[in-house]
């Protein structure tokens, strides 16, 4: 699941990285928040793009009806659905249970 929910992050850190140089300023850039003794709650940005890539993957399969010859091609982007919302249950149930852990 780490490889799956890692990869929007690693884009976003290089265009941070692009942006700094193009920019010459310093931009703070946190994994986890440091100095809190409560765990924060889960902020929905952090799950935004989790859901704008399975509204993105079921777009097609919303407009085109009957797929003729790229059949597996549905097949690989029903799968993608899943893949990311088995990811967004997982990050929610995670932060879930760590978060009442350190309670």
């Amino acid at each position: 699941m780490f490889q799956v929910v890692r990869w929007p992050w690693v884009l976003y850190g290089c265009f941070l990285g692009v942006w700094m140089s193009l920019r010459a300023r310093q931009v703070v850039f946190r994994v986890t928040p440091k100095g809190q003794e409560q765990p924060a709650s889960l902020c929905w940005k952090l799950l935004v793009p989790y859901v704008a890539l399975v509204l993105v993957t079921y777009s097609p399969m919303l407009f085109v009806a009957d797929a003729g010859p790229a059949k597996g091609y549905y097949f690989f982007l029903m799968l993608s659905q899943l893949i990311y919302v088995f990811s967004l249950f997982g990050i929610v149930l995670v932060h879930r249970y760590e978060s009442t852990k350190q309670n």
